[in-house]
């Protein structure tokens, strides 16, 4: 039996070598997808399974109609990876909102309720 690739998509802002992807997950064992910028497009893998370019990173909807097509092409991704803090905690792009399966965020002490 032949068990399909896990699928990963990479919210890719970077240019040169700031975000090597494929020193943190194996393009061969994995279908790796990137949402990327123009910009960022050079610097990512010969081996990518597919990449969708948005204008900027920072434009949720487009990010999001991205994310879409490839969960619609791919299934949902085992992991989204977004080397820049900003884009790792935007909501559409988060795991609970693609359908991906996700760590659940920690509450800190300050946003801690009291009964």
């Amino acid at each position: 039996m032949t068990r399909t690739r896990p699928h990963v998509t990479v919210l890719h802002r970077w240019r040169d070598t700031h975000a090597l992807y494929a020193d943190y997950v194996d393009h061969g064992t994995h279908r790796v997808t990137y949402i990327s910028t123009e910009l960022g497009r050079a610097s990512i893998p010969g081996d990518a399974e597919a990449v969708l370019t948005v204008g900027l990173t920072d434009d949720l909807p487009a990010v999001r109609a991205a994310l879409t097509a490839l969960i619609e092409r791919y299934g949902p991704p085992e992991a989204l990876l977004a080397l820049n803090e900003g884009d790792s905690t935007r909501r559409p792009w988060s795991a609970r909102s693609s359908g991906s399966p996700g760590r659940p965020r920690r509450s800190s002490p300050s946003s801690a309720t009291s009964s």
